[in-house]
């Protein structure tokens, strides 16, 4: 009887330990750099390629850019694949950055759709660190494909650089 009502309840936590942390899904960085001057913080989803186009020229008219040897709009099959777009505030650093971790899908449970969670990590200085200044504000994004077109949900975590990871202008 035991035996049972044990096996019953590995095999139900089985099944419900991937709806509850997710499964792993594919993605791809399309682009990632940082925006100078004034511009806003977003996470943003997109789901057709006029709105790609956009954004992308957005982040090459205003952006330092990491994309690599090409500048060329990248592909993205929308009835399979969403993008997101994520970018923060403006900072006076240049040691800010921001990361998709991961993205998982998390199964629908009753009265929920199935969703898509895309990890998004922030790091940014300690409170306090002297750090050498730089000219403008600096704004940290990345532009990621993610297999799937269910709803998308941002978790964000936030990690303190160290002072002493940063560079400080030494005296003589």
């Amino acid at each position: 009887m035991y035996r049972k009502i044990i096996a019953v309840a590995l095999l139900s936590l089985t099944f419900a330990l991937p709806a509850m942390t997710g499964r792993p899904a594919r993605f791809r960085v399309l682009a990632e750099g940082r925006a100078l001057g004034a511009v806003d913080a977003r996470a943003l989803v997109i789901r057709d390629p006029n709105t790609l186009r956009a954004v992308w020229d957005e982040l090459h008219t205003q952006s330092e850019l990491s994309l690599g040897a090409s500048r060329t709009l990248p592909a993205v099959d929308f009835k399979t694949h969403v993008v997101v777009f994520v970018r923060i505030e403006p900072q006076s650093d240049t040691y800010s950055s921001l990361e998709v971790t991961r993205v998982a899908r998390r199964r629908a449970r009753t009265g929920q759709s199935a969703q898509t969670v895309v990890t998004v990590e922030e790091r940014l200085p300690e409170t306090g660190c002297t750090m050498l200044g730089t000219r403008g504000h600096w704004a940290p994004f990345t532009l990621v494909q993610v297999e799937g077109s269910q709803e998308v949900v941002f978790e964000r975590v936030r990690k303190a650089i160290p002072c002493d990871e940063i560079p400080r202008i030494r005296p003589d």
